[in-house]
């Protein structure tokens, strides 16, 4: 299966992810909806209003979609995580089914959606929306159990600040928003560069002022992920 929204990488920085808008889902025959839980975005103020409206923009897209197709929703209400209710086999397989799951963004709320994606099968579409260290997070579960990018159609909140990883100290610092930042780890004044780990979900940083200490830049606002 082929989605018609496949991330992309962006020409001159192979590895940062572009995600071009959808205006329909894949074919698929059930669909598992993985959505970041409002609470779980960072931020407060107008930062969080706008990753929260930018959330709610993407849900409001995604059910208009499903509306389209036709799908029905399995199991009623919208499950809060942990969900690990299997999606049902059988008769109803003939159907378009969908479930949507509200998940916080913590490593042991994803992996409660372990099961729920390795039942949707190779006939199925996993939808992931939250940060893009949510959307990947989640994304690398799910390619755990053998599903392929194809398979998935992700949309990242842009007005999140990044993850960046320091290459000094292996530590993740989170919704970072400004260039230079000081590693949570280490400390050390890091440059927020473009290049993108899908493993990870972060972005890489590295020490500015490694040839000339001490010598910082003014901070520049980083440009948020290339959602259209």
């Amino acid at each position: 299966m082929k989605s018609p929204q496949s991330s992309s990488v962006t020409a001159g920085i192979r590895s940062r992810q572009h995600y071009p808008r959808i205006e329909a889902l894949p074919d698929a025959q059930r669909y598992l909806v993985a959505c970041q839980s409002p609470e779980s975005l960072p931020g407060t103020g107008e930062a969080a209003g706008n990753a929260r409206q930018q959330l709610q923009m993407h849900c409001q897209l995604i059910s208009t979609l499903l509306d389209q197709l036709g799908s029905h929703e399995v199991g009623g209400a919208v499950q809060s995580a942990p969900a690990t209710e299997a999606l049902p086999t059988g008769p109803a397989d003939n159907a378009r089914l969908h479930r949507w799951y509200d998940v916080d963004d913590r490593p042991k709320a994803c992996d409660a959606l372990v099961g729920a994606i390795s039942e949707i099968g190779v006939a199925g579409c996993l939808v992931i929306i939250g940060s893009e260290h949510f959307v990947w997070q989640v994304a690398n579960l799910a390619q755990q159990q053998g599903l392929l990018l194809d398979d998935m159609v992700m949309l990242p909140v842009a007005a999140l600040g990044r993850h960046v990883f320091c290459v000094h100290c292996q530590q993740v610092s989170e919704h970072v928003i400004h260039s230079p930042a000081a590693c949570d780890g280490c400390g050390l004044m890091l440059e927020v560069r473009d290049h993108f780990s899908k493993r990870l979900g972060a972005y890489l940083g590295v020490r500015i002022d490694a040839e000339a200490p001490g010598e910082i830049p003014p901070q520049e606002e980083v440009a948020p992920c290339l959602a259209s």
